[in-house]
């Protein structure tokens, strides 16, 4: 959002009460109508589907700052995929009705919404292009540029230490851990990544280079 619009959004949702998830609890379940929406303060919150084998597939993350819930709600249709907290997460939770009142009264916050929208959109189908092109190095680097980015869709710094894990990182680029594993080490002998426990980007512009090589 811009500063006027995510200022007001905020202003908004800390009127109403918090609540806080552990790692993995459930938000919602897919084919639910939502009752809440919410705005997120701590942690991140991850929407995902289920395969039939019972493997997540996360088409998108909520960063702090972020609401979510309320353009679903405009819509009247239940959610088509399962919320649940990516970290432990402090969250407001607004009744839907108010929720959706508010961002049809406020054009300018439902403008900024609709932008950020866009740009998960965007980010989406960059994901599925590196899913189906890019391989276990494409995605994984793809994923940890992601999790860097702003709300803005912008990475500001060159030194960026990413909010998630390794066991995360698998989970978002649908591979396993051995493979993400490995595909960090290499990363961290190109002097891509620290080497230290703790994932590290050590140079923004090198590492989106080395993405742009694999396609």
């Amino acid at each position: 959002m811009n500063s006027a619009g995510k200022e007001k959004a905020e202003l908004f949702f800390k009127k109403y009460k918090t609540k806080s998830f552990k790692k993995d609890q459930v938000i919602l379940l897919a084919h639910d109508k939502p009752k809440y929406a919410y705005f997120i303060t701590e942690g991140w919150v991850k929407q995902y589907d289920i395969t039939q084998k019972g493997n997540e597939v996360v088409v998108n993350v909520f960063k702090p700052g972020s609401a979510f819930m309320v353009l679903t709600a405009l819509t009247g249709l239940p959610s088509a995929y399962y919320f649940s907290a990516g970290s432990d997460i402090t969250v407001h939770y607004v009744p839907i009705n108010d929720a959706s009142t508010f961002v049809t009264r406020n054009p300018d916050v439902l403008k900024d919404m609709l932008i950020n929208a866009y740009i998960g959109y965007e980010d989406l189908l960059r994901r599925v292009t590196y899913l189906m092109k890019g391989g276990a190095s494409g995605r994984v680097i793809f994923e940890i540029l992601f999790d860097i980015r702003g709300q803005n869709g912008k990475i500001l710094g060159n030194i960026r230490s990413l909010s998630i894990t390794e066991s995360d990182l698998a989970l978002r680029a649908g591979l396993s851990r051995e493979t993400v594993s490995r595909e960090i080490s290499i990363l961290k002998k190109k002097k891509l990544l620290s080497d230290t426990q703790k994932i590290k980007v050590l140079n923004v512009k090198k590492l989106e280079a080395e993405l742009e090589t694999l396609f």
